[in-house]
């Protein structure tokens, strides 16, 4: 039972987290002693207490590396991802596992640890924790792009997993949010990459989600910033009178005026008192002395009051050595192999007694020597005793080498720079293929620095342990070493591992390609493999240097005179260029593509080719002839029999339908190319050809098929790990929940598909979203907020030179200024909106600005203007055979008649309103009656 006397400010914060169960981050720092971390263990005690509890993850910088910290968030995730699954679920957990978003997160922070000496877990758990531990790759460092990659997947992860009830967290809607606790103490001995991953943890996305208490000596921006102030007198004499019974008046002013405050130093001054009730305090300490040193001082009083030959300080001062006191027979075993500390000790030393007395004072914390303490006998040591310090050392090594523990044996070596003894214990276990030995070396070497003078045998040692345990991340230094100016003996052991490591089945394929594409002294066989490993970084959304790769397997087919090589890579840099928006490039290197396929008769990349073109003119707004082209692609997918060339060139069909107003023709293309990529297999195309499913239902009004849609695409792209994909799915269920008035839930779905184009590095996507963004505050009459959302945008389509972007945008905000009656800069915005959409030839964007025109003429009494603006967008949208449009138009011009009593005029609107209704398909016939009515009603009041 922990009790903590004082401290009622804590106190009270912790109580408020846990009774709403809310997330956050609360950061507390002070110098050492104040009881940070026992604040942390009464908060730990007080979750295990409720009925139902979250699930928690206790790190402790001083003991814990990187790895420990990403292995804690693997497992938390497979816990949240079964919690509530019953017996026989949890069995099928595994076979679920392989398809599960979370084997990515477990990949992707490769935990390498024994993850039940980190969290406090039941056999049962351990299993998963195991599973997990069997299956991620191990990394003995991970960087900060790793780092980045590895937070993305987290934080896709954490947010989608399913939870069942009964489960601790906050209730929306049919959910039950799992609110996970993570209490992290010593944080200023946290690496810097391990920060940068909390304080992400720690952002306002993650409250629903997660809790974070953490706890260090120093200010930490963003994850300490609550002072832990020194507790009052009071409370000083209370832990007095509660541990020591100390009562004596005088006795108790004196500890308080050397504890200054300070919990840890009042037990120190309580231990002395109790060892020797004569003790002055006061004289112990230096009038000046710093209130840091404090604690250092009395640790050394009561050290030199043990007896100096009392097996006590003997254990202390030998034992220090050791970072974990096990069982009385490991420190036995240490201390005596070394002479000198046998004989000072004695052979008949009791160390089992020794050990309770010193459990009896403040000697041990958690039965090992407290971290202030440890600092102290270590540093004595090294100084006063080296020999022994060396000797202990190696010692510890030998006895953790014949119990097979090689990272405590690696640590004892190092701490005494016996670099070359390492790496012999490394290479002897590189030659028995000791899989497990070698993971708990890589665990310990994680953490260091190795000295430069040994960096070409680390990184060897480091490529033979990767191919020994088919580890592909720890074979990444074999690039820089091929790539290395070495010596020929050198150069030699590199190449045999180069081919050793090509003929592996597990290496990645993009570091095979790399390096074939180093290594061959074959052109053809270069440009091949520069191919595959454009495609591979393609693929991992790498464009700039998937597009560097493409340019150079063009330029050594131009040199081989390899003509439909050359057609090939120009056909992919068209790709690529393309998902970097940069279409007049893209249109031009497809073009280049198709004039060389055609010139050697080869019909199959001449389909691909215009298949390419259509989709980049439909980007451009060119639809007849994009519509050409894919039509032409789709006649010679089919007579050579090529059925994925069918699904992709309907697929460009059904988008540039869509983009057309011909709603019906384009979902029966993106039905008919579905079920092409369903027959095929093709779970990425099927995601693409559902999105576009559930863009063209929401344009026809039917929203719930619309979201389904969606959301089976998001699901596919998560699942692929397609994180375009499914910031693209994203932004489309945004706009579906928008029509219906769902504004938290639309808003939601667009502030994560913006969160997720930012860490890929899409601008275009970024303002997409933002426009998407500021339509959901526009609706919500968070006017300011929306002008600004818009405006960024804007900026950004400017930037990028995205003319049709930036008519999106200025219609936007004509709209939002429209409606807080700035009618002046509403019009000017609209105009230049309509003047880009012209320009583009994108009617449709004519029709919609020429309506806000119309609207804002109206409002400032310019109605025949307005009346002009109206027809204008009546005739595009009839053109483009809009009906909803068209009744939309309709329905402008009867309000206009009927404030100015012109009954004929509105006749003629309620004919024509009529009529489109009775054309209009039945998903929109509601909103074309609606308005149908009113102006009939409108006519009746007349």
């Amino acid at each position: 039972m922990i009790t903590i006397f004082g401290r009622e400010a804590e106190k009270r914060r912790l109580a408020q987290m846990l009774s709403r169960y809310s997330g956050g981050v609360l950061g507390y720092y002070g110098m050492s002693g104040l009881g940070k971390s026992t604040v942390l263990d009464l908060f730990e005690q007080r979750i295990s207490e409720m009925k139902f509890t979250p699930y928690v993850a206790r790190l402790d910088f001083a003991d814990v590396s990187l790895h420990d910290v990403l292995a804690a968030f693997v497992y938390l995730l497979v816990q949240l991802e079964s919690t509530g699954a019953t017996r026989k679920r949890k069995r099928g957990l595994f076979r679920r596992y392989s398809d599960s978003p979370l084997k990515n997160v477990a990949q992707a922070l490769a935990p390498t640890l024994n993850i039940k000496q980190i969290l406090k877990i039941n056999v049962d758990n351990h299993s998963v924790a195991q599973h997990i531990y069997n299956i991620a790759n191990v990394q003995p460092g991970i960087n900060q792009a790793q780092l980045n990659e590895a937070m993305g997947k987290f934080k896709v992860g954490i947010t989608k997993l399913p939870c069942t009830p009964p489960f601790p967290g906050k209730i929306q809607g049919n959910f039950i949010r799992p609110l996970v606790v993570v209490l992290a103490d010593t944080l200023e001995q946290a690496p810097d990459s391990v920060l940068s991953w909390l304080k992400q943890l720690a952002s306002p996305m993650f409250e629903e989600y997660l809790l974070l208490i953490a706890a260090g000596q120093e200010k930490i921006d963003g994850l300490l910033e609550t002072s832990m102030d020194r507790v009052e007198d009071d409370a000083i004499r209370d832990i007095l009178r509660n541990r020591f019974r100390i009562v004596e008046g005088e006795k108790l002013d004196a500890v308080c005026r050397i504890a200054r405050g300070n919990p840890r130093c009042a037990v120190l001054a309580g231990e002395l008192l109790t060892q020797d009730e004569s003790i002055k305090l006061d004289a112990l300490l230096p009038s000046d002395i710093n209130d840091h040193l404090v604690a250092d001082y009395l640790v050394k009083h009561i050290l030199n009051r043990l007896p100096n030959s009392s097996t006590e300080k003997h254990l202390l001062t030998y034992g220090c050595v050791l970072r974990h006191w096990e069982t009385t027979e490991q420190l036995r075993t240490v201390l005596f192999a070394v002479p000198q500390v046998r004989n000072i000790m004695g052979q008949g030393a009791d160390i089992r007694a020794a050990l309770n007395r010193l459990r009896e004072h403040s000697f041990l914390d958690s039965g090992h020597p407290h971290p202030t303490l440890r600092d102290l006998l270590l540093h004595d040591l090294k100084q006063d005793e080296h020999s022994i310090f060396l000797a202990l050392h190696h010692a510890a090594s030998e006895y953790y080498k014949n119990h097979h523990k090689y990272a405590d044996a690696i640590y004892h070596l190092i701490a005494i720079e016996e670099w070359q003894a390492v790496f012999n214990l490394w290479n002897a276990l590189i030659k028995l293929e000791n899989a497990p030995a070698l993971e708990q070396c890589l665990k310990e070497l994680s953490a260091r620095s190795i000295p430069s003078e040994f960096a070409f045998i680390g990184q060897v040692a480091l490529i033979e342990s990767g191919l020994i345990l088919q580890h592909d991340a720890l074979l990444m230094p074999l690039l820089s070493l091929v790539q290395s100016e070495l010596s020929d003996d050198r150069k030699h052991i590199v190449n045999t591992l180069t081919q050793r490591a090509l003929e592996m089945d597990f290496i990645p394929d993009e570091l095979r390609f790399q390096l074939v594409v180093i290594t061959t002294t074959e052109l053809e066989e270069q440009a091949q493999a520069l191919i595959e490993l454009a495609d591979v970084k393609l693929w991992q959304e790498r464009y700039t240097e998937s597009e560097s790769d493409f340019r150079q397997a063009y330029e050594l087919y131009q040199e081989l005179g390899d003509r439909l090589g050359q057609a090939n890579a120009l056909r992919s840099l068209g790709e690529v260029k393309g998902l970097q928006n940069r279409y007049v490039e893209s249109e031009s290197n497809y073009s280049q593509a198709y004039d060389l396929h055609r010139e050697l008769g080869d019909r199959l990349g001449q389909a691909h080719a215009l298949s390419g073109l259509g989709e980049m003119k439909r980007l451009r707004g060119r639809y007849t002839e994009s519509e050409s082209d894919l039509s032409r692609a789709y006649e010679l997918h089919q007579e050579l029999g090529d059925r994925y060339g069918q699904a992709h060139a309907l697929r460009g069909l059904g988008e540039v339908k869509q983009s057309q107003g011909r709603y019906v023709e384009s979902e029966s293309d993106l039905s008919r190319a579905y079920e092409l990529y369903q027959e095929l297999g093709d779970r990425h195309g099927q995601a693409d050809a559902l999105r576009g499913l559930g863009e063209v239902k929401r344009l026809r009004g039917r929203y719930t098929e619309s979201e389904s849609d969606l959301s089976r695409a998001y699901e596919l792209y998560q699942e692929l790990g397609d994180r375009h994909g499914q910031a693209h799915a994203l932004r489309g269920l945004g706009e579906v929940k928008l029509l219906p008035g769902r504004y938290v839930e639309s808003e939601s779905d667009y502030s994560q598909a913006y969160d997720l184009y930012r860490e890929l590095g899409d601008r275009h996507g970024q303002a997409h979203a933002l426009r998407g963004l500021g339509e959901v505050k526009q609706s919500q009459g968070r006017y300011v907020e929306s002008e600004s959302d818009y405006s960024q945008a804007y900026e950004l389509y400017r930037e990028l030179g995205d003319r049709h972007g930036q008519a999106h945008a200025l219609r936007g905000l004509g709209e939002v200024k429209r409606l807080q009656n700035h009618y002046v800069e509403s019009e000017s915005d609209y105009s230049q909106s309509y003047k880009l959409y012209r320009e583009r030839g994108h009617r449709h964007g004519q029709a919609n600005a020429l309506i806000g025109l119309g609207e804002v003429k109206q409002s400032q009494g310019r109605y025949v203007e307005s009346e002009s603006d109206y027809s204008q967008a009546y005739e595009l949208y009839r053109e483009l055979d809009n009906c909803l449009g068209q009744a939309l138009s309709c329905w402008l011009l009867g309000l206009l008649a009927a404030d100015r009593e012109d009954i004929a005029s509105l006749e003629k609107r309620i004919k024509n309103l009529e009529t489109l209704a009775l054309q209009v398909n039945t998903d929109l016939r509601d909103e074309v009656v609606y308005m149908l009515r009113d102006l009939q009603s409108r006519h009746s009041a007349l």
